[in-house]
């Protein structure tokens, strides 16, 4: 479900309901801060307020919206087709598309997607504030220049890794994002931050079947 609040300055923002997403946590940028990628992770104790700027952990992140009433939002992953969908919140550059639906500035044209073979997470986010500055990529092309990149999900734990990268044409931008502490020369693990996902299902239970007894043949074998 799909809602728009607007914000005194007239502007629609997008709002979608945390609870329902599966990707939760904080991502790090050097420049821009914190990324919360679940308003459940900003209020942990399910009483429909923010407590003081972020829950996660212990020791919390100020990643979350200012404080007040929960606005929900957060981002998903579709567990058949591995599509990203939803927003995460910075605040300092607001609302990040994990759906952007076109205008990709170069390959991959698509928005961010995961696959689950082997781990990789491709595609495009999009910082709506920065317009067509905002576009992260979630990992490096082979015909791209540069360091090596990429950020992944271990289908195990659930637990993202990695790199993101933004700049624009004149390499300015906000430049990397750190998606889980433990990378390489993350700068800061005091609050073991990490964003995760449930990608798992339940297992289920099929084709059982039950003896088609009459109440007689129950009591007899009951009796038996």
């Amino acid at each position: 479900i799909l809602f728009f609040n607007l914000k005194n300055n007239g502007n629609i923002r997008p709002v979608m309901a945390g609870t329902g997403h599966n990707v939760s946590g904080f991502a790090w940028s050097p420049h821009i801060g914190w990324i919360s990628f679940n308003s459940t992770d900003c209020d942990t104790d399910g009483d429909g307020t923010y407590e003081g700027g972020g829950e996660s952990g212990g020791a919390a992140p100020s990643g979350c919206p200012a404080s007040g009433a929960v606005q929900d939002y957060g981002v998903a992953i579709n567990k058949t087709t591995g599509d990203f969908s939803g927003w995460a919140w910075s605040p300092n550059v607001g609302w990040i598309d994990f759906g952007p639906t076109s205008g990709y500035p170069s390959p991959p044209n698509s928005p961010a997607s995961y696959n689950s073979g082997n781990g990789n997470v491709t595609g495009w986010a999009k910082i709506l504030s920065m317009g067509d500055d905002g576009w992260i990529k979630l990992r490096k092309q082979g015909s791209d220049g540069g360091s090596d990149y990429g950020v992944s999900i271990d289908s195990g734990t659930g637990e993202f890794s990695g790199w993101a990268w933004n700049a624009n044409d004149t390499g300015a931008g906000i430049g990397w994002i750190s998606f889980n502490c433990g990378n390489a020369e993350a700068p800061d693990c005091t609050n073991n931050y990490k964003v995760v996902t449930q990608l798992n299902s339940p297992p289920a239970v099929s084709n059982l079947t039950a003896p088609n007894w009459s109440y007689q043949q129950a009591a007899d074998y009951r009796n038996a």
